[in-house]
């Protein structure tokens, strides 16, 4: 695709990361509502994320995804490993995917599209990075230009998917309402038309 990956993508200071995270948290829901079996991305991350002609934002690299059924499990053990930046710590040893791993990613892709740069970018040994990831999520960061388009309201909806015990994280239903209904409310604010975000 011509407009390349997510993470280059909003390299551009014209693009905003909201539009694309709404398609993302989007993409998640239609997998985690898969019937009769629930699809689990497993590998959620800005290189994983395609974006159309439209600019849509459009999931790809499924090579550790999983079909939800106890007699059959789908998984291909793709030659790219999981990306270790991205994923839980309940995942870091197992590479099983699970909603509340997908959930994990979601925010971990949503801060690096915000911050375009890798989550935990100045770690380099994957030993002392599994430990920093289980030590807790990321500190959120003080850059005067990433604070200006990583609001509170975003940081609240990243935390969320960041707590400790994944039964704790929201679904990824109600990651798709939060983040539609905080570009919508920032929309509002600003005078924007708010339809033009559904077209």
């Amino acid at each position: 695709m011509a407009n390349g990956n997510a993470h280059d993508y909003v390299r551009n200071n014209d693009v905003s990361p909201i539009r694309l995270l709404i398609g993302v948290a989007s993409g998640l829901c239609y997998l985690h509502a898969h019937n009769p079996h629930p699809i689990y991305h497993g590998n959620l991350r800005g290189h994983n994320v395609l974006i159309s002609d439209g600019g849509q934002a459009l999931l790809t690299d499924f090579g550790l995804s999983q079909l939800l059924e106890s007699s059959f499990v789908l998984e291909n053990n793709a030659p790219h490993p999981r990306s270790v930046n991205w994923t839980s710590p309940e995942h870091l040893d197992d590479f099983k995917g699970s909603a509340e791993g997908d959930v994990w990613a979601f925010g971990m892709t949503a801060l690096e599209l915000f911050t375009r740069s890798y989550p935990f970018h100045d770690i380099q040994s994957s030993t002392e990075l599994k430990q920093r990831i289980r030590q807790g999520p990321p500190d959120r960061p003080s850059d005067g230009a990433v604070c200006s388009r990583l609001t509170d309201e975003w940081w609240n909806i990243l935390s969320s998917c960041w707590e400790c015990n994944p039964r704790l994280r929201p679904s990824t239903e109600e990651i798709g309402r939060k983040v539609v209904d905080e570009q919508v409310r920032a929309m509002w604010l600003s005078g924007s038309d708010v339809l033009q975000l559904f077209q």
